[in-house]
C-alpha cells in the first residue's frame, strides 16, 4: 500500500527523518547564560557596567568544567512581591531575630513615597506589622520610615530607613 500513493510516501520519509534529527531541547550553557544574566542586572544596579566588573571580577570560571568558582555577591534569599511576584531584590540580609525579614541596600522595581512618613521606635517591641503614621514631637530620625510599594502592583512590601536601606517584611522568598 505505501507504493501506490508517491504523495504519502514521500510524507512519511520526510516525517521518519524529522524524528531521526529531532531538536536537542536542552541547552547545556543556560545555567550559566543565566547566571551572567543575573550577575549583569546586580552590577548595573551597584553602577557598574559589564565591561569594568569584568575586568575587576573577583569570579573565575573554571577552564575544565566551565562552572563559577567563586561568586561576587551574597545573598539570604531572592525577594518577590507577594501580589504579582515580580522580584524586588536580588541580594538581600535576613534579620537575625525575625525570620521574615530582609534588609537591602539595592532594589528593584518599588517605588518609595516620601509623603508618606511611619513612625516605628526602634528601642520598642513593636513589630513591622504595627506602623503608627503619626509621628511624635520628639521623635529621633531613626524611628522615621517610609512605605516601599511594588511598582507593578503597588502592594506595600516594607520600608525605607533614613540611612537608604530596604526593610523588606511583606515579600515571597526563594531561596538560593
Amino acid at each position: 500500500m505505501s507504493g501506490e500513493n508517491p504523495l504519502i510516501d514521500d510524507i512519511r520519509s520526510i516525517a521518519k527523518t524529522s524524528v531521526e534529527s529531532d531538536f536537542d531541547f536542552y541547552c547545556s550553557l543556560e545555567d550559566d547564560l543565566n547566571q551572567k544574566w543575573v550577575d549583569d542586572k546586580l552590577r548595573k544596579q551597584k553602577g557598574l557596567n559589564s565591561d569594568e566588573a569584568d575586568e575587576s571580577d573577583n569570579r573565575n570560571v573554571n577552564d575544565l568544567n566551565g562552572e563559577y568558582t567563586d561568586c561576587d555577591f551574597k545573598t539570604d534569599a531572592v525577594l518577590s512581591c507577594p501580589s504579582c511576584l515580580t522580584v524586588v531584590c536580588y541580594e538581600c540580609q535576613r534579620h537575625e531575630t525575625y525570620k521574615n525579614q530582609y534588609r537591602a541596600v539595592f532594589a528593584q522595581s518599588v517605588k518609595v513615597d516620601f509623603d508618606k512618613k511611619l513612625y516605628i521606635p526602634v528601642n520598642s517591641k513593636m513589630h513591622s506589622t504595627e506602623l503608627v503614621s503619626v509621628i511624635p514631637e520628639n521623635a529621633k530620625i531613626d524611628d522615621i520610615f517610609y512605605s516601599v510599594y511594588c511598582a507593578h502592583c503597588k502592594h506595600q512590601i516594607g520600608v525605607y530607613d533614613n540611612e537608604e536601606v530596604y526593610h523588606f517584611f511583606e515579600v515571597v522568598t526563594g531561596y538560593s
